[in-house]
């Protein structure tokens, strides 16, 4: 607010003229898909501890390499191709949703989407 009287005090002291818009927010067309538990894909959950669950498999620790084997392995048993659902909880770590991005890349997954829950 502060910012905004020394802008109107400067312009209206040196005459320069200025002009307000109304900013909205922009529409992103992102598409909310309903089929996460019915397509065969790695289904991975974030959750807000930053633990991983492959497929219904809680891992034992959020290291890389053990995300690593554990979606090697689902990648074995659906194909190369397989898409990977990322299910990010509320308050999930950003580190952890980094490290799954890094893993899916050194993997060659490149069909990835996220769903995150709604605030």
């Amino acid at each position: 607010m502060l910012v905004l009287l020394l802008v109107l005090e400067t312009a209206l002291l040196w005459q320069i003229p200025v002009s307000f818009e109304r900013v909205t927010p922009a529409k992103t067309g992102l598409q909310v898909s309903e089929s996460y538990t019915q397509e065969p894909a790695i289904k991975l959950t974030i959750d807000y501890k930053g633990g991983f669950n492959i497929n219904g498999m809680e891992l034992p620790d959020n290291k890389k390499e053990t995300l690593f084997h554990a979606m090697l392995d689902m990648i074995d048993e659906q194909g190369e191709n397989a898409p990977l659902r990322l299910r990010i909880e509320r308050n999930a770590n950003y580190q952890s949703v980094a490290t799954v991005l890094d893993v899916a890349a050194r993997l060659g997954l490149t069909n990835i989407s996220m769903e995150t829950e709604k605030p």
